[in-house]
């Protein structure tokens, strides 16, 4: 509240802009403590959603110890991991500023039902740049 009371209204510093597919996006750029519970977030996995994706993906396999070796791989971590990357986009995307309504109730379905993962993985990594720039763009904007 000291710099704003200091300067006026910085909000529209937090805000950042960024082009996908000829469609422009703001995103709402977190506070270092909002980002920490995103990240928070973004790392649970559900018991349950973790249950109903472990036995859809082992189908028909043979389990062993409670778990499905592939290649060298768990068949666990794959599910874990597969859960963190849908949690980061909701996450992501709620950071969004949406034209009309808001965000806050959006899930991972909604957000497969209308982009397909290439262009999930797009928007991720643009939003990812609009608040986070890696240290090559923001030594090119100092």
């Amino acid at each position: 509240m000291k710099l704003s009371a200091a300067f006026g209204d910085i909000s529209a510093l937090r805000t950042k802009s960024f082009e996908l597919g000829g469609h422009k996006f703001k995103v709402r750029i977190p506070l270092s403590k909002e980002l920490e519970a995103i990240t928070e977030r973004t790392n649970q996995v559900d018991p349950a959603k973790y249950e109903e994706r472990f036995a859809r993906l082992t189908k028909g396999m043979e389990v062993v110890d409670g778990d499905v070796m592939v290649d060298g791989r768990s068949t666990k971590e794959l599910v874990e991991t597969a859960i963190r990357f849908e949690n980061r986009t909701v996450e992501f995307f709620k950071l969004l500023v949406a034209d009309s309504g808001d965000l806050n109730d959006l899930t991972y379905e909604d957000i497969e039902s209308e982009m397909p993962l290439t262009v999930q993985i797009e928007m991720i990594n643009a939003i990812g740049d609009a608040i986070q720039p890696s240290f090559g763009e923001s030594r090119k904007n100092s």
